[in-house]
């Protein structure tokens, strides 16, 4: 049985320590969730970020499976060093697409999918919110990576 979250607004937190019953999204935005000691099932509309606003490197902790249906958006956010990310105990079942906030960034790896297992899994697209990056994601059998290159060095200069 899923328990729907309720009330969360764009730019919100959730307010518990823990989540401890399963948990659906729908139509929402999730963002800087605690640890769920449960599952999480990401419905049409629903746009989980997995980290803290603010705060490069924090990731989302899952206690089970993490399932994104069609019609989400995983948001992470990205910058020079590090990335959001989330740490999957258990599979993770993709679809929908990824919207990568580059705030500033390399051309590097970033880690932004950790689970057990994707059973082959994909997302449907990568979506780059600064023009000056191009991207792609790639996939282990348990993860996922997104990959950031600069576009153009003198372009991203002149927008600094």
């Amino acid at each position: 049985m899923t328990t729907p979250v309720r009330g969360i607004q764009t730019g919100s937190r959730l307010k518990t320590s823990v989540i401890a019953a399963a948990v659906t999204v729908a139509g929402r935005r999730l963002v800087g969730v605690p640890p769920a000691r449960t599952a999480i099932n990401v419905n049409n509309g629903g746009t989980p970020s997995p980290g803290i606003p603010g705060v490069p490197g924090t990731s989302m902790s899952v206690d089970g499976s993490l399932a994104f249906r069609s019609g989400t958006q995983y948001i992470v956010f990205l910058n020079a060093s590090t990335s959001w990310r989330a740490n999957v105990s258990g599979t993770a079942e993709l679809a929908g697409n990824v919207l990568a906030n580059v705030l500033s960034a390399s051309n590097m790896t970033y880690l932004i999918l950790d689970s057990t297992g994707l059973n082959g899994a994909r997302f449907g697209g990568l979506v780059v919110s600064n023009p000056n990056f191009g991207g792609m994601l790639t996939y282990t059998a348990d993860d996922v990576f997104c990959r950031c290159s600069c576009r153009s060095r003198e372009r991203a200069a002149r927008q600094v």
